[in-house]
């Protein structure tokens, strides 16, 4: 069941996983409300500081690029975050590469994600 309207989306990348971890810190202690993030790659040195929040759910993905090799583990990820009922204020999928942004927002704008995701903002 779609949630009843559409979760704001985020996308976020850097190259490196301490700036990257910066920003996401940074924004999800701006406003805490009940999130998801999905993060590719592996844990950098601000991790645990992300994994202490208490309104944060993570879901790390393996390295690999998302919109390509990556994108059948993020889709079924993103599936079952989409489908577990859990309220959601937003969801931020982070990346390490900007490089294929520009696809993989495409991609979540296809029509099984319109009724869940809102059109994705750049963070």
């Amino acid at each position: 069941m779609p949630h009843p309207t559409p979760i704001p989306l985020w996308l976020c990348a850097a190259a490196d996983s301490a700036q990257l971890e910066s920003r996401l810190l940074a924004f999800f202690t701006a406003a805490p409300s009940p999130s998801a993030l999905m993060i590719e790659g592996w844990p950098g040195p601000q991790a645990h500081l992300l994994a202490e929040l208490p309104h944060l759910q993570i879901v790390r993905l393996a390295p690999a690029c998302l919109c390509c090799a990556g994108n059948l583990s993020m889709r079924v990820q993103l599936n079952r975050l989409l489908r577990s009922r859990q309220p959601l204020a937003r969801l931020v999928l982070a990346l390490s590469d900007p490089g294929h942004l520009p696809q993989l927002a495409a991609q979540l704008q296809e029509a099984q994600y319109t009724k869940w995701l809102a059109p994705p903002q750049m963070l």
